[in-house]
């Protein structure tokens, strides 16, 4: 939480944590091992894109949320990819409550399960959306 502190307006750079945590680290943690990532995804991103980046986290989560509700839950649609648009988004849920307290998308089948996840919700909207003109 200290490191994040001091980063917090324009963060230490995304993808610094490692090197940012070994200057920060406790003697009592020093070892042959070392801590490439936090286990909560969240305060790295805080740590490393500091203001700006939660700014841009929370304004394309807002706009997923709305755009999402708007077709997976809505009662004037309903049908397979309706179901699949709300599993997916479900899933997105699920994944960003285990960033918290893990990061579980570095692992390939979770970033499998979530890539199947944004495409299901791609094609709910997509199936709603109707035909666009180019």
């Amino acid at each position: 939480m200290e490191i994040t502190q001091q980063h917090m307006v324009l963060g230490s750079g995304l993808g610094s944590f490692e090197q940012v945590y070994q200057v920060h680290e406790p003697d009592a943690l020093l070892g042959p091992t070392y801590m490439n990532h936090a286990h909560n995804d969240w305060l790295e991103l805080a740590q490393t894109g500091g203001i700006p980046a939660l700014m841009l986290l929370v304004v394309g989560m807002v706009w997923a949320a709305r755009r999402i509700g708007r077709y997976a839950w809505s009662k004037e649609f309903s049908g397979d990819f309706q179901r699949l648009g709300q599993a997916g988004a479900c899933f997105l849920i699920l994944a960003g409550m285990g960033s918290i307290g893990d990061y579980p998308l570095r692992t390939p089948s979770l970033a499998s399960l979530t890539v199947i996840a944004l495409v299901w919700i791609s094609a709910m909207v997509q199936s709603r959306a109707g035909p666009r003109l180019v």
